[in-house]
């Protein structure tokens, strides 16, 4: 994770910290919490689309 950062992006500046002051067990909550609200999203965006596509 930490070799994918765009210093310039506060929000993955904020994740690297994270990531790198976590312990194992924080990194995988981490993981956990951040592959829920992604695919939320990804459901949430899927809805959109097949909603606008039916009208």
């Amino acid at each position: 994770m930490a070799g994918h950062i765009d210093s310039g992006n506060r929000e993955q500046r904020l994740l690297q910290e994270l990531w790198l002051e976590g312990t194992e067990d924080e990194r995988r909550a981490l993981t956990s919490m951040l592959v829920k609200v992604l695919e939320r999203d990804d459901k949430r965006d899927k809805e959109i689309v097949d909603r606008d596509w039916n009208h």
